[in-house]
């Protein structure tokens, strides 16, 4: 009877035992599930913090590339563009006598636009010559000094196909060989001008005109 007894008890302590562990098995299992869903948070949470990195990260990257493209040193005007050519009667200062009314010729001694080289208005340069684009439009005209390189500088050439004087630019001009020349330059006295009457080689200033 006594064995019966220890027997028994030794059951029910397995039992109690075995539904403790139950017991605490469940509850154990309670806490893994919540330990895995804790984790699961903190994977998103980070995943989550990772992607507002990057977010952040292409933002910048954007305010970056926009400041590469926007930025810039402000716009300058070039020192070579800046107009110093004194032009009287017209704007005070501009890139070419051609913008000068009136007055399209540059004299250099004075930096100054005149309308005639000779009669004193260019010291030493009295020869106005012209030179022209390829659709014989003449795009700059300044006074020369005399002799055989008169003009030489001051090309391309205005042409004047057929011989018409008419077609040069400047009114003391005349048509040699189809070219233009100036008054003053070789192989031009006597020679018709564009303005009338001829060149002359005489003393003064008439060598320069068409008197």
């Amino acid at each position: 009877m006594r064995q019966k007894l220890d027997v028994l008890c030794v059951g029910l302590v397995v039992a109690s035992s075995l539904a403790c562990g139950l017991e605490s098995g469940g509850n154990f299992g309670g806490g893994v599930a919540d330990a895995s869903m804790d984790s699961a948070l903190n994977v998103d949470a980070a995943a989550d913090v990772t992607t507002d990195a990057a977010l952040l990260d292409g933002a910048g990257s954007d305010a970056t590339s926009e400041t590469g493209v926007d930025a810039g040193p402000p716009d300058t005007a070039l020192a070579s563009d800046a107009a110093s050519i004194l032009c009287p009667g017209g704007p005070a200062l501009v890139n070419d006598c051609m913008q000068c009314p009136g007055k399209n010729t540059r004299c250099s001694a004075s930096n100054t636009c005149v309308n005639d080289c000779h009669n004193n208005q260019c010291a030493g340069a009295p020869i106005q010559c012209f030179s022209c684009d390829g659709a014989n439009k003449p795009v700059t005209s300044s006074c020369e000094p005399t002799g055989a390189a008169a003009c030489a500088a001051v090309v391309p050439r205005c042409t004047c196909a057929g011989g018409d004087q008419n077609l040069c630019a400047g009114r003391y001009q005349t048509c040699v060989g189809n070219q233009c020349l100036s008054c003053g330059e070789a192989a031009t006295n006597n020679v018709n001008c564009k303005g009338g009457n001829s060149c002359s080689t005489g003393n003064g200033s008439d060598q320069f005109s068409c008197p």
